[in-house]
């Protein structure tokens, strides 16, 4: 028999204190949810491994907007991830997109998964605008993401759910594909 699992993303200390006390799984942690979220301060970081015993994946977003990054914006994004890995991360949400945002940048995602020092990379929903999906699923797991956050290239989860069942025949054993987006 199979449990659950049940990510819930946090913006506060308190929404991470209130999603344990509703028996999530692990967190999601970022700031400006509703600019499709960015990093969130090492400070809050800090006072949310302090207050909660759940696992803290860590979206490294420097800016709302798009997915393509400059050079200079990636070394940004490393230098947050080998903060936060360094501090107890359990797993690293990032995704780079190439200049016209239809297909993974191969080269940052490899700086993004060396930056991550071992911690697990997760491909954030940068991934629901890729062209190719099933091609980038495998992309990634050979990249070395441990798992993609989807709502299956629709507005919700829900909608995308045929993509997402795809994703999950094509996905190697090891790899997660997490339905997200519009799940309440």
């Amino acid at each position: 028999m199979s449990s659950t699992l049940v990510e819930i993303i946090a913006c506060s200390v308190q929404d991470a204190l209130n999603a344990q006390e509703g028996g999530a799984s692990r967190l999601e942690l970022c700031s400006a949810y509703e600019l499709g979220g960015v990093t969130p301060s090492y400070g809050l970081f800090d006072s949310v491994i302090d207050a909660c015993s759940l696992p803290l994946a860590v979206l490294v977003r420097p800016r709302p907007g798009g997915f393509a990054y400059e050079a200079r914006e990636i070394d940004t994004i490393c230098r947050d991830i080998l903060w936060f890995a360094k501090r107890g991360a359990s797993a690293i949400v990032c995704g780079a997109l190439n200049a016209d945002q239809t297909a993974i940048h191969r080269d940052f995602m490899k700086q993004i998964r060396e930056a991550c020092d071992g911690t697990n990379l997760v491909c954030h929903r940068c991934f629901d605008v890729v062209v190719e999906p099933i091609e980038t699923l495998a992309l990634l797991a050979e990249i070395g993401v441990s798992r993609v956050l989807t709502s299956g290239q629709q507005p919700t989860a829900s909608e995308g759910a045929e993509l997402i069942s795809q994703l999950v025949r094509a996905a190697p054993p090891s790899f997660e594909i997490l339905a997200g987006g519009g799940i309440r």
